[in-house]
């Protein structure tokens, strides 16, 4: 028996990992059953599903979820059967991811409007990507929990790397630039739903659990609805009034109370600290890519474009033509060199893991269009101002139209 194990979870091994390896290969059977027939290979989708008449009749119209919910079931039946036969974070990581990506292989392949078959074998990395995201960010205080009880040099290794990685897709992700192949595909579903919705949401409620289960048993009703109170001042901080995230409120208090009555004094200290180390944890590896991800927006916007943009009119003011290319600018002297839009870590484009990112400019002699690919799926464009000087009439400022295309931060999730 293992440290970790409990002597019934000993006598259930059999149960554990063999669920947690029936669960991946019925992930891999959904993507066969949900994908677009590609081919004749094994490994390619058949779209067997789609013909499946019970599924047709659960997809209704209004949607439901009938049909998600009974994709879900057998991996959520063989999700209780890894918990109960084993602790291995491991195992329990991957039966969660299989329930996550069953339903989004579901939901894409009956209910998105083939976004999934438009990106094709990048969609589906992107979907299985988001289904990971989510099932660690849902095991987080596990993963911190095993940590805390044996703090080995690999486990520290992982509760170290996971936010790195975190970070850099964060930073990392655009809906708009497919050479950032960091994000898998022009669909950052990773980082957008994984980490900026679920991750920023399980962040709190860790946070809350664990500030009020600290209180031990001492009027667990008044802590639960504390803590519920914690938890939805915390989303609304993120998604506003009127987000069905608030229903999770009372799902808490709930959660809360029983796990007061059923935890000893020693097991709830050891919960507490995984919470609270869990969900400062994520919410710092949230906050983190949202704020390095925000700066870069900034800096490409309001300090590298309007360098560039300056540059062009300066060349515009000698030559009475704008240049066909930006390299023009720099053998011109406007520019010692063209920069590149801030995306993400130096470092990655320097050891060649990725490809610089760049700015897009098309030349029209007495105009021009300057782009750019910036945080998730911003993509941002200038076009300097027209003005006919041969029309008598003068414009109003406000009669002019505006020359960027491109928000000023990042744009609100909901």
């Amino acid at each position: 028996m293992s440290r970790d194990e409990t002597p019934q979870q000993t006598e259930r091994r059999w149960l554990g990992w063999p669920s947690a390896l029936l669960s991946l290969a019925y992930v891999f059977a959904c993507y066969l059953g949900m994908g677009t027939p590609e081919g004749d290979e094994w490994w390619q989708p058949s779209g067997f599903l789609h013909r499946a008449n019970w599924l047709g009749e659960l997809n209704s119209d209004p949607f439901t979820g009938a049909d998600i919910v009974a994709l879900a079931l057998p991996p959520t039946l063989l999700c209780v059967g890894v918990f109960a036969g084993t602790r291995s974070v491991l195992a329990r990581t991957i039966a969660i991811a299989a329930m996550t990506c069953s339903a989004l292989l579901g939901f894409y392949g009956l209910h998105a409007f083939g976004l999934w078959d438009l990106f094709g074998w990048q969609g589906t990395l992107a979907l299985l990507a988001t289904g990971l995201v989510v099932a660690i960010t849902l095991t987080t205080p596990l993963i911190v929990g095993s940590v805390l009880r044996a703090p080995t040099a690999p486990r520290i290794g992982l509760l170290v790397a996971l936010p790195l990685v975190a970070i850099a897709t964060m930073r990392h992700a655009t809906g708009s630039d497919p050479q950032l192949r960091l994000e898998l595909s022009p669909w950052p579903a990773a980082s957008i739903f994984g980490l900026d919705i679920v991750g920023y949401t399980l962040a709190g409620g860790y946070l809350a659990l664990g500030i009020a289960l600290a209180g031990g048993r001492a009027r667990p009703a008044l802590l639960a609805l504390i803590g519920a109170l914690a938890f939805a001042g915390w989303v609304v901080v993120q998604f506003g009034l009127q987000a069905p995230w608030l229903w999770l409120s009372l799902l808490f208090a709930l959660v809360l109370g029983i796990v007061h009555w059923r935890l000893d004094a020693d097991r709830r200290a050891a919960v507490v600290r995984s919470l609270l180390v869990g969900g400062t944890l994520l919410a710092t590896t949230v906050f983190t890519g949202r704020a390095l991800a925000t700066g870069d927006h900034a800096h490409s916007r309001y300090v590298l474009a309007p360098r560039v943009i300056a540059a062009l009119e300066r060349h515009l003011a000698r030559e009475q033509v704008y240049p066909d290319a930006l390299e023009d600018l720099v053998a011109a002297g406007d520019l010692a060199t063209v920069p590149s839009p801030r995306i993400g870590f130096a470092a990655l484009y320097a050891l060649g893991l990725l490809d610089s990112p760049a700015f897009d400019y098309q030349g029209l002699g007495s105009s021009y269009v300057l782009g750019f690919a910036s945080a998730e799926w911003v993509q941002c464009a200038y076009t300097p101002p027209w003005i006919d000087e041969d029309d008598p009439e003068e414009l109003d400022e406000e009669d002019i139209e505006e020359p960027w295309a491109c928000p000023d931060t990042r744009p609100e999730l909901w």
